[in-house]
């Protein structure tokens, strides 16, 4: 069973209501964003605490009460620094195909804004207002709280649309195209053979670079090592399954990719500051 996808392919909320919500705490098993990628945007607003994201291999700190909109297709991940935060991922897109009548203007107002690079919601004051009311309208789901979700999404659009035409949002630039690709290439791999006895060669292998080159690509993008990258990832699966089922330690270890429990307890406590015994406790 794989627990986590670098490139994930759910399905978001339901055919009539494509949002997907999430509340990341401490506790939760994907409290550390592993990077990864999907064709649908997300909003990313954190309550609690800063966020360390990362976004197609650039770095921005989030505060508590700030906001980023990432594009689909974006590669993202990032770290918490005793934060809470929230993610909403969405699909406008079949509100659009019902909407005819508004076919012409909002489709083309929200292509518009389908930019390559993430747009900084707190740049502009008015941004954030939204979020937050488009977030706590899925804390407290009362009545109606699904049309006041999606008009609060076509009204960020809509402000998006028209801090573009002013040319005065806030961007960050993108990696290349090739290097994006290439460590996507490893990113896969890691995902479809974290449970293997792999190596660094293999990874790079393919990825299409060398190690050395792939070492300093991951590093500038994920401020880790392929090898430090794929124990994170080991231990996140390995978070998935305390929370989620009744095995053993030594079994999930062993699913994981970990070729003892002893080293997999000394590399989850290193990654979690916690024993994966004490972690099972609080689920």
């Amino acid at each position: 069973m794989k627990y986590l996808d670098y490139k994930e392919t759910l399905k978001r909320g339901t055919p009539e209501f494509p949002y997907a919500y999430y509340h990341i705490t401490k506790l939760h098993p994907r409290y550390n964003m592993m990077h990864h990628w999907h064709p649908q945007p997300e909003i990313i607003y954190v309550t609690e605490g800063s966020f360390d994201v990362f976004i197609n291999g650039r770095e921005l700190t989030l505060k508590a009460g700030e906001a980023i909109f990432v594009s689909g297709g974006m590669m993202h991940g990032g770290t918490p620094e005793n934060a809470e935060y929230e993610c909403l991922v969405f699909d406008i897109d079949p509100f659009l195909r019902k909407c005819l009548m508004t076919e012409t203007s909002t489709a083309e107002i929200i292509s518009n804004v389908k930019s390559p690079e993430p747009t900084v919601l707190y740049a502009k004051k008015e941004f954030i207002p939204i979020v937050e009311r488009i977030f706590s309208e899925f804390r407290k789901r009362e009545s109606g709280y699904k049309l006041k979700v999606q008009g609060g999404i076509l009204e960020l659009y809509a402000e998006m649309a028209r801090v573009e035409n002013e040319d005065s949002t806030e961007r960050l630039s993108g990696q290349s195209t090739r290097r994006l690709k290439s460590l996507k290439n490893a990113l896969t791999y890691i995902e479809e053979h974290y449970q293997d006895a792999i190596s660094l060669s293999d990874i790079a292998d393919a990825s299409g670079m060398n190690c050395n080159y792939l070492c300093r690509v991951f590093r500038e993008m994920t401020h880790m090592t392929p090898v430090e990258y794929l124990n994170c990832y080991r231990i996140e699966c390995a978070c998935e399954q305390i929370a989620s089922t009744n095995e053993s330690l030594t079994d999930i270890a062993l699913s994981c990719g970990f070729c003892d429990l002893s080293y997999f307890i000394k590399v989850f406590k290193r990654f979690k500051g916690i024993t994966p015994s004490v972690y099972g406790k609080f689920m």
